[in-house]
């Protein structure tokens, strides 16, 4: 039997290899077909391809209408004879279209999945689909109607607004970025709702405002619960939405209005499946029909698995890998695309995988704090563009995840990273300066109440304030934001080595803590003070540092405390402790957050921020574990790793030195590193 290339999954949550597989022959009423073109779809990684086009090879038997090579498109199906991550495929005669000649198999094979979702969803009878044509009659017309696409530039809303077009609808109301109003209107949009101007919670007032007549149909090719529920605001008592989201449903069913899930499948819905095949090729040879815009990548099969590389943890305590099956992830409304060049490995991730904690669902990607550039922008996103250097903060999972080659994170928490620093030195920021930033600025109760708006103008001179563990990663922070706020004095309790440097970004004072333990501090600090200390920040999180901090403000003070467990042990006191939580994706945090990535470019360009040091070490998402495993035995204390990765591509030792690849590290070295650098450091908490 002769033999084919296909792309393999090996197996449940495995990689994908390039292998050979014996090429069926057509069974009856089968098309065997040569795969030229197949579709990545976001939305199913793991069935190994439903998109193609091709040329037909061979014919089974009681096939008419077809020859061997034809040029024909078809959507697959989640069997391995019939998926399109192989070189030859087989599908039901009955569901395949030949391509027109005016269009490319590129586009063709970006048609299949996305218009059948679009084409169930409205034309195909109750209960699978909105039951508006099931027979594709040209004569029925819905002239003087209303109807709503959310999500109108995703690959569905599209299609889902030209057979809205093509079924005589007067009004069709697009909800999209405003960047696509051109576009959209071109295909059949009558109107453009930005996204970005009309929160989601407003859309269906806005729609309604439209238009003279009540709107009968929504559809939502966005799928989540919000967009949902904005559909069922708009249309009428008895209206419907289809809703992309498998699960979808009604969850108030005594409005009447019709919530109905779409199962985008022409081998499921058959007989829709081939009225829908019959008449496709002529709608698209008329013009009544457009494919979507395509980019075409290189390297065939293997191509198809080079586009996100990911380091893994398997399961709860279980090992990394690096797995190169995870899919490069368009960014959904609101989102960038971001290519990783450089990411910090933080404690809190070794830690992650030797406790499990954190994590719901494994396989899981971590990695919080990233740099990178934007790879794509989506929908009513405004003010980034392809290429810019960013910056930003991950979140645990997988999506948004910084050890992979490619993230998704919502654009209202991204930088753009300054000119006078590099990917390096902006992967050390986020996590550190956010959760300094949170704890001093932020309103209670969540911070301190400092400056919640970065108001420039709002300044504490006169004031005096202690931060415990100054070397740190956000100890540095909170001196720069302290300084920031106009402290006058400052005080950080560190080692003596760092005087110097500490003093450098903002420090009047450091109290070495080779001399003076944790339980002499509070004397040491208020003998220093020229003012009452208000507030003591403890970046070490221990309870002695805590008691320190403690004692040594005055009534009324706070204590910020890294400890997710930190309290006061003395309520009495009339003294604030209160623990952190530094993450911008935390909804409470998230409106701070936006002011924050809207300030600190500005404040990093002009050297009010400065970034940690760093050091570099080699061997890109291979190397994350082993400075992991540093960290875990205290190689390193207290600092963060960055794995840069060069052009997005995973590098090997060998080609370290040529391309760049590097781990960068903001890290105080001890044990192994220290004696090979002569020194001799006791191990602390900084």
């Amino acid at each position: 039997m002769s033999q084919q290339k296909a792309l393999i999954l090996e197996k449940a949550k495995g990689k994908f290899i390039v292998s050979t597989v014996p090429i069926l022959k057509p069974g009856p009423g089968q098309l065997s077909i040569k795969v030229i073109a197949t579709a990545l779809n976001p939305k199913y990684p793991a069935i190994l391809g439903v998109d193609i086009a091709g040329d037909v090879e061979e014919v089974g038997d009681g096939v008419q209408g077809f020859s061997k090579g034809d040029k024909v498109f078809c959507q697959g199906y989640f069997s391995n004879e019939m998926a399109s991550f192989q070189q030859y495929t087989l599908i039901p005669a009955d569901i395949v279209g030949k391509i027109p000649s005016n269009i490319s198999y590129a586009q063709a094979a970006t048609i299949p999945l996305a218009l059948t979702t679009a084409a169930i969803g409205l034309l195909h009878a109750q209960p699978g689909g909105g039951g508006l044509n099931p027979t594709f009659d040209p004569k029925i017309s819905f002239s003087g109607q209303s109807a709503i696409v959310i999500g109108g530039g995703t690959s569905v809303g599209q299609y889902a607004i030209q057979f809205l077009k093509l079924l005589g609808y007067s009004t069709i109301i697009a909800y999209a970025s405003a960047r696509h109003t051109n576009m959209l209107t071109s295909i059949g949009a009558t109107h453009v709702i930005d996204r970005a101007k009309v929160p989601i919670d407003s859309l269906a007032e806005s729609a309604k405002n439209i238009g003279s007549v009540p709107i009968t149909i929504a559809y939502n090719a966005v799928g989540d619960k919000d967009s949902r529920a904005a559909c069922a605001d708009a249309i009428v008592e008895g209206g419907q939405i289809a809703d992309v989201d498998p699960e979808a449903k009604n969850d108030v069913p005594e409005n009447g209005k019709r919530v109905f899930p779409i199962m985008g499948s022409s081998h499921i819905h058959k007989e829709f499946g081939r009225i829908l095949w019959k008449n496709l090729p002529n709608l698209l040879q008329e013009g009544k029909i457009v494919p979507n815009q395509v980019e075409e990548l290189p390297n065939g099969l293997a191509g198809i698995d080079e586009g996100n590389s990911a380091l893994i943890l398997e399961k709860a305590r279980g090992s990394f890998v690096v797995s190169a099956a995870q899919p490069i992830l368009k960014p959904g409304p609101g989102q960038l695309s971001v290519k990783v060049i450089a990411v910090a490995l933080n404690p809190v991730d070794w830690k992650v995988q030797a406790r499990d904690f954190f994590i719901k669902e494994y396989p899981a990607i971590l990695g919080l704090d990233i740099a990178g550039d934007v790879e794509e922008i989506g929908e009513g996103v405004e003010g980034f563009s392809r290429g810019d250097k960013v910056f930003c903060q991950g979140f645990l999972g997988n999506d948004m995840a910084g050890f992979q080659q490619y993230t998704l994170i919502p654009a209202d928490i991204v930088g753009k990273i300054p000119s006078n620093i590099d990917y390096a030195q902006a992967a050390t920021i986020p996590g550190a300066f956010t959760t300094a930033a949170i704890s001093l600025f932020k309103a209670q109760p969540e911070g301190a109440g400092l400056n919640p708006t970065f108001d420039l103008d709002i300044k504490f001179a006169g004031r005096s304030a202690v931060i415990v563990g100054g070397s740190t990663s956000v100890g540095q922070y909170v001196i720069q934001l302290f300084k920031l706020l106009g402290y006058s004095t400052i005080i950080a309790y560190a080692s003596a080595r760092h005087t110097d440097y500490l003093k450098s970004i903002g420090a009047t004072h450091v109290i070495d803590r080779g001399e003076v333990p944790v339980s002499n501090l509070a004397e040491a600090a208020k003998k220093i003070a020229n003012a009452p200390i208000e507030i003591a920040y403890n970046a070490v999180g221990d309870k002695d540092s805590r008691a320190a901090c403690i004692d040594a403000i005055i009534e009324g003070g706070q204590v910020p405390d890294v400890n997710p467990q930190a309290k006061n042990e003395d309520p009495e006191n009339g003294k604030r402790v209160f623990t952190i939580f530094g993450s911008p994706h935390h909804p409470p945090h998230r409106e701070f957050c936006r002011i924050l990535w809207k300030t600190l470019p500005n404040l990093v360009q002009k050297g009010a921020i400065v970034p940690n040091r760093v050091e570099k070490l080699p061997n890109g998402l291979a190397g994350i574990d082993q400075g992991l495993q540093k960290l875990k035995v205290n190689e390193f204390v207290y600092g963060t790793y960055n794995i840069v990765l060069s052009k997005g591509k995973l590098l090997d030792k060998s080609s370290v030195a040529e391309a760049g690849a590097l781990i960068v590290a903001p890290l105080i070295p001890i044990n192994t590193l220290g004696r090979e650098l002569g020194l001799q450091f006791r191990y602390g908490t900084e």
